[in-house]
């Protein structure tokens, strides 16, 4: 059983998403995106049925495409190798959009090698280049 939580829930896995990130993309990625007007999610996290983390997501704001506008984005999602392939990359984009939605964001945005991932879980290409793509989901906004 693999459990998707809001990392303010396992805040113990934290440091450790964070070394696989950067051994990853051998940047470090922040956790702390903040904004003036827009409420950021945290991250999320997968943990196996032991509670050890088994992948996460992170959000950040930057532009959005075309518009003079910013907006949030996931700028991170990874997946522990053993772990690959069995939907839970899906499910931390599924919970992506949720978490955003009691944020009140409205739309969320991805910059990724994997646009396939994303559209088959309802997203939309904006654009692409080479091997990249940008992609945009709306949210279902909690009143």
């Amino acid at each position: 059983m693999v459990s998707i939580l809001n990392s303010k829930d396992a805040p113990q896995v934290l440091d450790q998403l964070k070394d696989w990130m950067m051994l990853e993309w051998g940047e470090p990625i922040s956790f702390e995106a903040k904004h003036p007007q827009i409420l950021i999610p945290a991250p999320l996290v997968a943990l196996n049925k032991q509670k050890q983390l088994i992948g996460g997501l992170a959000f950040t704001t930057a532009p959005v495409p075309q518009t003079d506008e910013v907006g949030v984005w996931i700028n991170a999602l990874l997946v522990a190798p053993d772990y690959r392939r069995k939907g839970i990359a899906s499910r931390l984009i599924k919970s992506a959009v949720a978490e955003a939605a009691l944020k009140y964001v409205s739309q969320l945005y991805v910059y990724t090698e994997f646009a396939e991932l994303y559209i088959s879980n309802g997203w939309t290409l904006l654009e692409s280049e080479d091997d990249n793509a940008v992609l945009t989901r709306r949210t279902k906004l909690v009143a």
